[in-house]
């Protein structure tokens, strides 16, 4: 979808639910930032967020309070662990910010009103959940639906795990992997690469056109990287071998074939040859009213 496409006039009241598919590390929530400070600084629509990243660190904080334990005394398998049986409680809260956000947008003093999750992986169910709340909360409002996506998404299957095209999955990798003071992702490789996986895991195969149909999602493709960068890096060939045995090693942790621990040494040592491939997209104010428009006319 061209993110230069111009706002078309609607009638008033409209509000634009906008959903995430990604993996960790390739700099959603920074895009979302970016449009959250446009929107605010033009006034031509209200913007809220349900950051999953930020419900899931409050949840975490309170449990560890709540047992006395210091996170720092255990192991990152551990910290996974409680992390993975504090689900319910993460779900519970995620669906309180969503509701939260959708009575700030009822209240906000314009027609158009953009609700975006920042999650990487959204169940069909929390899909159906938001959009009943947004009916039900603004009421007056005329829904419209949207997801971004990453670049290259549903491309080649030959270079894809899942929906995802594998270079994404490696820019992705090495964000993750060499970031520093994430909110979640912060306890070490291998409950980086858990956390990473997990979501991988959960999106290889759920078909995104059953939640996402494309007559009622349109899809907004959006780069998180430089293409140019990465095919510049393969042409040169001298690290091709480590790049296809990492595809291989993430396919099979992806189909849950393979055990991640077994893996960590092997993925962070690679990932370390490969960082060349990263490069950052500098998204200039354009290139975020393009989105923003491009989000308004869904």
């Amino acid at each position: 979808m061209d993110l230069s496409t111009s706002v078309s006039t609607k009638s008033q009241r409209q509000v634009y639910l906008v959903f995430m598919v990604g993996i960790p590390g390739l700099g959603k929530t920074s895009l979302i930032n970016k449009l959250k400070d446009s929107c605010k600084s033009s006034s031509r629509c209200g913007l809220e967020i349900t950051r999953s990243d930020d419900v899931r660190s409050g949840v975490l904080a309170q449990e560890y309070a709540s047992r006395g334990l210091d996170v720092t005394q255990l192991s990152e398998e551990d910290i996974y662990r409680i992390e993975v049986e504090c689900g319910p409680k993460i779900k519970e809260e995620l669906n309180k910010d969503i509701c939260l956000k959708l009575e700030k947008l009822q209240d906000a003093p314009v027609d158009r009103k953009i609700f975006i999750l920042d999650k990487n992986y959204c169940a069909k169910n929390l899909v159906q959940y938001i959009e009943e709340m947004a009916s039900k909360i603004l009421p007056e409002c005329q829904v419209h639906k949207a997801v971004i996506v990453p670049q290259n998404f549903e491309a080649e299957e030959k270079n894809s795990v899942g929906p995802f095209d594998f270079d994404t999955i490696v820019i992705g990798l090495i964000r993750s992997l060499t970031r520093q003071n994430h909110i979640t992702m912060n306890h070490g490789n291998l409950h980086t690469l858990l956390s990473y996986m997990s979501c991988l895991q959960s999106q290889y195969n759920d078909p995104i056109g059953e939640k996402f149909p494309k007559d009622q999602f349109p899809r907004i493709e959006v780069p998180f990287y430089m293409n140019h960068s990465v095919s510049n890096f393969k042409a040169a060939g001298h690290l091709m071998d480590q790049y296809e045995r990492l595809r291989q090693v993430v396919t099979e942790l992806a189909s849950k074939k393979a055990t991640i621990k077994d893996h960590v040494q092997f993925i962070c040592s690679t990932i370390n040859q490969l960082k060349q491939m990263n490069s950052f997209v500098d998204y200039d104010e354009s290139t975020i009213q393009g989105l923003v428009n491009t989000i308004l006319t869904s």
